[in-house]
């Protein structure tokens, strides 16, 4: 017995990263559609990939200084789910980076080539900020980062026989508990 499943995309809509919280073990991304959360740990289990530790740890180093530019790939979203998947670059001026930087990005990284670093992110979570005007006024961004926002549902087929897994983009409206991250811990990467 065979199965294959196919993504179905939907329409895209365009999202604007403003801002980048940051504390120990959590990143909160402030966007135009939805807020952003990728939490590396929470009482010692691991809800996210090794990239989105390395990111933090990346974002917790001197080298972020360096960084002069944010590319994000499409945010995909399983219709239906609060969590999202995405690619982050980070452009960096290498022209500016000491030698313990780079041996730093070498060791750290497995980077050779010092133009920007990359992290594929997994599960991240979909979140409303109760105080995201207050991260938006510490931590906006000169230049906010644009991506295209991609919701998709899953067909699944068994011996060619359908089963519709999923709903159309405007289906179902993604329910988000507002939450509130504690300003006084934050740091702001990119200021």
């Amino acid at each position: 017995m065979g199965c294959s499943t196919t993504r179905n995309y939907q329409a895209k809509k365009e999202e604007t990263l403003n801002a980048f919280a940051l504390d120990k073990n959590d990143l909160y991304i402030v966007g135009e559609l939805y807020d952003y959360h990728i939490k590396v740990k929470d009482n010692e289990k691991s809800y996210s990939n090794d990239e989105a530790k390395g990111l933090l740890d990346f974002l917790h180093s001197d080298v972020v200084k360096k960084v002069i530019g944010i590319e994000v790939s499409d945010i995909e979203h399983k219709v239906g789910s609060k969590r999202v998947n995405t690619r982050i670059k980070l452009n960096l001026n290498k022209e500016q980076l000491t030698e313990q930087q780079k041996v730093f990005l070498t060791n750290q990284y497995k980077l050779s080539e010092f133009d920007n670093i990359t992290f594929d992110l997994f599960d991240v979570e979909l979140v409303k900020l109760k105080n995201r005007e207050q991260i938006l006024q510490n931590g906006r961004l000169s230049r906010p980062a644009k991506a295209n926002f991609v919701g998709y549902s899953e067909t699944s087929e068994i011996d060619g026989e359908g089963l519709k897994m999923g709903v159309a983009w405007g289906g179902m409206a993604i329910l988000i508990a507002p939450i509130a991250v504690p300003i006084a811990i934050l740091t702001y990467p990119f200021q």
